[in-house]
């Protein structure tokens, strides 16, 4: 944020940080969602572009099975062990949540809020697997990645 100070016929201005924070109803669906933000001055004005993102604070658990041939094929369908589990942001991509597959081929994680996440997993000896998944809040929610 810039502001001006009018001073005589000189004007100095200096940056500011600033904040903006929105409520929206509960009823307005998570994602991105376009719009203008007016500045406007005694002698000017300027509209910015932004986007805003509406998010949720409501929190889920998710456990994620590796899985590949041998899970279908073989005697005790055995899951994938010690294999990398992210978990990214669908829209940043960021990592929220990474650990990795246990003996029994399963990774959990605890307390991620309601959103769109990409779950990514990488094994030794298999190409990677990927998914795309919406997380429920207040349910286990469970999802399986194939890798070969």
């Amino acid at each position: 944020m810039i502001v001006g100070i009018q001073r005589g016929s000189r004007i100095a201005s200096r940056r500011q940080a600033g904040s903006l924070i929105l409520t929206p109803s509960e009823d307005v669906p998570l994602g991105l969602y376009p719009g203008q933000f007016a500045v406007v001055g005694a002698l000017a004005g300027i509209s910015v572009p932004v986007e805003f993102r509406v998010l949720s604070d409501a929190r889920g658990d998710l456990e994620v099975s590796i899985v590949d041939e041998f899970t279908y094929y073989a005697e005790g369908s055995p899951k994938v062990t010690n294999a990398v589990v992210r978990v990214k942001d669908a829209l940043t991509g960021l990592v929220v949540a990474e650990a990795n597959s246990g003996a029994n081929g399963v990774a959990s994680f605890a307390g991620l809020n309601e959103g769109f996440y990409d779950v990514d997993v990488t094994a030794e000896g298999h190409t990677a697997g990927s998914e795309r998944l919406f997380l429920e809040p207040g349910v286990a929610n469970t999802k399986d990645v194939f890798v070969t």
